[in-house]
């Protein structure tokens, strides 16, 4: 196994300020609240000295990287020394970062995320604008401290760490972020401009929503018996559905839901998903049109109001696919979600 597919648990968050330095200097005024959100999973690493540091990296790091920093404290301190002027010496070493990164061609400020031993990165790209007003800067800080946490983060990785192959659903995941920025100074847009999506790949940014690799779905029951769900999307929950019971008893879209549930991944043949639902209707109807039709009129009004309740509640309807009129009863259903997990407690 290579290192890359080993992965990091965590990620360095590297930022390259515009030349103002406005971007520093936001990152150090919100320092700590970052800091706190981030926890182990993200380490914020602007060019700075290194004791400076926030209290979440310090606990995090091993001795190696503490003497590392010490030293690194010191350099920084004489070469500001030297210099006389420590904002000539950050603008020297945000270019250096660009170089490093590959991304001295675009326009800064933006964050880029990575980690030994990864080779891929994802890039977080904003306009400077931003800094003009001060309501839009605490917007900006708001937007940091909601989506870029540990928790968001976390929901990202695959087996508890970060790989190449992950860092795709991280790039998608800002993606998304620069999107709530830019409508911050901007009328909401569907779509990021063009000047946002330097350094992304092609592929990624005409990558559509697909909440079978990017949406996981947790249920429980209730002590009641009645089912909860809800979905995680880049790292975010979405919303949350309950099927409550009816007289004491499962109504025919908790009966659905969970028989879609149970056999995640594999699909269920409608005439099965049927007849566990309407014990009245014969397993197999023959070729009976009139008969086949009621069949898929009925599975059609069940999937549409699900859809509806799931729409109502903030999840991606998009998990579970319409019954189209022209099926027949061999149709296959699956809940479309990369992953389905039981959940321990009541959320």
């Amino acid at each position: 196994m290579s290192d890359s597919e080993r992965g990091s648990v965590g990620l360095f968050a590297f930022p390259i300020s515009d030349p103002p330095l406005r971007f520093h200097d936001f990152l150090y005024e919100y320092w700590h609240q970052l800091g706190s959100v981030s926890g182990a999973v993200i380490h914020w690493r602007p060019i700075g000295d290194p004791a400076q540091s926030d209290e979440e990296y310090c606990l995090a790091r091993t001795s190696s990287l503490e003497k590392r920093d010490q030293e690194d404290s010191v350099k920084f301190r004489d070469e500001v020394n030297q210099l006389g002027s420590e904002d000539w010496l950050c603008r020297r070493e945000y270019q250096r970062y660009a170089k490093k990164f590959g991304v001295e061609d675009i326009e800064p400020p933006l964050v880029v995320f990575t980690a030994k031993p990864l080779r891929e990165k994802a890039i977080l790209k904003f306009e400077p604008v931003l800094f003009d007003k001060p309501e839009w800067k605490r917007e900006l800080a708001a937007i940091f401290t909601k989506n870029l946490t540990a928790q968001a983060f976390s929901n990202l990785r695959t087996g508890g760490v970060f790989t190449d192959k992950t860092m795709e659903a991280v790039q998608r995941y800002l993606w998304q972020v620069g999107q709530k920025i830019f409508w911050i100074y901007s009328p909401r847009k569907r779509k990021l401009p063009s000047f946002l999506k330097a350094g992304i790949s092609k592929s990624l940014v005409e990558d559509q929503f697909d909440p079978g690799r990017d949406t996981k779905l947790r249920w429980w029951l209730r002590k009641d018996g009645s089912l909860a769900i809800h979905t995680i999307t880049f790292g975010n929950v979405d919303g949350k559905v309950e099927f409550s019971l009816q007289s004491g008893s499962a109504t025919k879209q908790q009966k659905f839901v969970m028989l879609l549930i149970h056999n995640h991944p594999n699909p269920v043949i409608l005439s099965e998903v049927l007849h566990s639902i309407y014990p009245d209707l014969p397993l197999t109807p023959g070729k009976d049109a009139k008969e086949i039709r009621i069949h898929i009129n009925r599975a059609r009004a069940l999937v549409n109001a699900i859809r509806k309740k799931l729409k109502a509640g903030g999840i991606p309807k998009e998990i579970l696919p319409s019954v189209k009129l022209d099926v027949d009863l061999y149709y296959k259903l699956r809940l479309n979600v990369a992953e389905i997990l039981q959940a321990e407690k009541d959320y």
